[in-house]
């Protein structure tokens, strides 16, 4: 379907800009007649994005191109809010301006000073760079369809640093005490939800599936009617890293996971801070221990109920599936991490912040190109997974299970930290090509990561890339103190994956 934007309308935004309305003058009636479809393109990518991927809630638009000093505006705009009590003052935004971008963020709406100031200093300097918008050049967006332009905005603010009950909480708009819902098909209903959002983007793996681009691994199943959910790294599924099910007595203190709304009533999947053990670890984590070895703060709970426990965000349920899938696996991989040896590493098992959440780490001022590059990222994150699930599950077939992977706050990724018995623990960051690029990619980060993060500074950085990689090259990566290794990929076997001798010793495989 045609998103019924049109080259002319960045010129025209770009031309009269800011000059007056003049009814009766031929060029300006002309000009306000186009603007006028530029907004009800606007209008339809919003309706679209609110009602595909925000069903909950509603979306706002002011269809007239000039301002309400009747001048034109150097841009459209339309809001969504996600709940039908967000506050007026906050909201996805979408649409297109005179400096020639499609543009989806979260935004202020006729905020006061005060509001307007805490706000930029949550965005940053300009929203092109912030972590709660995206912009995307003009030929790319109108080479677009309107469902695959509302497909990248949902994907888009899947990825962005913050939410938008986060922002919200942040600015003080609305409270960040939640309260436990006590309705059982109520809560039925968001677990449904949520399970269906893992299903949907997940692949079928043996007898579990697979989050590919996260590597989080899940197994459900039906108790009577009650949804149980059992979460983890492991490829074979032998240890789990945290179960998720649903209560019997929806928003009682006893079940160890719980629905909670804010006062807005966007919904939250909350799970308590307690890990069973398991064969990897033999005592309870709770408590200060949860709290200080997954990095993660216990939300606050309004009214009496489920205030004698201490709960923490698994996801906001009225965000994409995209957000619900990335905040799940984030949660999944923080108490994976808890299960690693204490003494095999020093400091805490999971970096819990870093880094400004006001800028968008790798973004730089180019733009992705849907058509073919869309297909190779696809591609990339294809081998990669391929390869980190091939050799986390050689890892475990060997017992070897103290191994984690994991996000930052402040966007930085780490492949894998694997701690083998008796041998030096190691940092390993996968690429899947030899190309120059992913070779200065992969040695920075490495580096860095090193020197970022205390726990891993004596860690051993091993690069670890396809064969093929250059004599040279090799030299000048050890010269670094980094050390080279390589693996075979078929590409028309997933599972047809070998490492070399050297780096499956160093892993501490036999």
């Amino acid at each position: 379907m045609n998103h019924g934007f049109a080259p002319e309308h960045f010129a025209l935004l770009a031309q009269w800009g800011g000059q007056p309305r003049q009814k009766g003058n031929l060029e300006n009636d002309r000009a306000n007649e186009t603007l006028r479809d530029a907004y009800k393109a606007t209008e339809g990518w919003a309706q679209l994005l609110q009602q595909r991927y925000f069903p909950q809630g509603r979306s706002k638009i002011l269809r007239r191109p000039a301002d309400q000093s009747n001048k034109f505006k150097r841009y459209t705009w339309a809001r969504i809010y996600p709940t039908p009590s967000s506050p007026e003052q906050l909201a996805y935004t979408v649409g297109i301006d005179a400096v020639g971008e499609f543009c989806v963020k979260i935004d202020t709406i006729n905020a006061s000073g005060n509001l307007r100031k805490h706000y930029e200093a949550l965005r940053g300097p300009n929203y092109q760079d912030s972590t709660i918008s995206a912009v995307i050049a003009p030929e790319t967006g109108l080479a677009m369809s309107l469902e695959n332009l509302v497909d990248w905005s949902a994907q888009q603010i899947a990825q962005f640093g913050m939410s938008y009950s986060e922002v919200a909480y942040k600015l003080e708009l609305v409270s960040p005490a939640l309260q436990l819902v006590t309705d059982q098909q109520r809560t039925k209903t968001c677990f449904e939800q949520w399970l269906a959002c893992l299903v949907d983007g997940a692949e079928q793996f043996d007898s579990m599936l697979w989050q590919r681009d996260r590597n989080v691994f899940f197994r459900h199943a039906l108790e009577g009617d009650r949804i149980e959910v059992e979460l983890g790294l492991d490829p074979h599924g032998r240890n789990w890293a945290v179960q998720i099910n649903e209560p019997r007595v929806a928003g009682s203190n006893n079940p160890t996971a719980s629905i909670a709304v804010d006062q807005t009533g966007a919904r939250f999947l909350l799970r308590q801070g307690r890990l069973q053990p398991n064969a990897r670890r033999a005592v309870v984590v709770k408590g200060n221990e949860f709290v200080r070895m997954t990095g993660l703060r216990p939300v606050e709970i309004d009214g009496t109920l489920g205030r004698r426990r201490e709960w923490f965000l698994v996801a906001a349920l009225d965000e994409p599936a995209g957000a619900i899938r990335r905040k799940t696996a984030d949660f999944v991989e923080r108490c994976w991490a808890v299960y690693i040896p204490e003494g095999a590493a020093t400091g805490k098992p999971f970096p819990s912040s870093f880094g400004d959440q006001t800028s968008k780490e790798e973004k730089g001022g180019s733009y992705v190109v849907p058509a073919k590059q869309a297909i190779d990222e696809k591609l990339v994150i294809r081998r990669h997974g391929d390869v980190w699930r091939a050799l986390t599950s050689l890892l475990s077939t060997h017992g070897l299970n103290n191994y984690w992977k994991g996000r930052t706050d402040g966007g930085f990724e780490i492949d894998l930290e694997v701690i083998p018995p008796k041998r030096a623990p190691l940092l390993i960051e996968i690429k899947t090509s030899t190309a120059t690029s992913d070779i200065y990619t992969g040695l920075g980060q490495l580096l860095l990561y090193r020197r970022l993060f205390p726990h891993l500074t004596d860690h051993h950085p091993v690069l670890l890339v396809p064969e093929g990689i250059r004599p040279q090259m090799r030299d000048a990566i050890l010269a670094c103190g980094v050390f080279p290794h390589t693996y075979q990929l078929d590409a028309s076997d997933a599972d047809a994956v070998e490492f070399s001798a050297d780096f499956l010793a160093i892993c501490g495989v036999p």
